[in-house]
């Protein structure tokens, strides 16, 4: 199972894409935080397969998210608190 610490363990090979923090894993792209926790709408890129748990946990603000056909799997409490949503 995918787990939030073993994908923020190589953090410094995150990347931005948008407003979306992505990474390289061996498993495929993964979404795994959002650049600006004021903005309202996020938009996860195109070719991202997974994303991490508690990736976006506690953006309050967040309104709505477009996720692309390409994500098969999303973490456990990816949105957790995420009230606006």
């Amino acid at each position: 199972m995918r787990r939030y610490h073993e994908t923020m363990a190589k953090e410094m090979e995150r990347k931005l894409i948008g407003n979306c923090y992505v990474q390289d894993t061996k498993d495929g792209l993964c979404a795994v935080g959002f650049h600006d926790a004021y903005e309202p709408h996020l938009v996860i890129p195109d070719g991202v397969i997974w994303i991490d748990s508690y990736a976006f946990d506690r953006y309050y603000g967040l309104e709505t998210v477009e996720i692309p056909n390409s994500v098969d799997y999303i973490g456990d409490h990816a949105f957790a608190r995420c009230s606006s949503l």
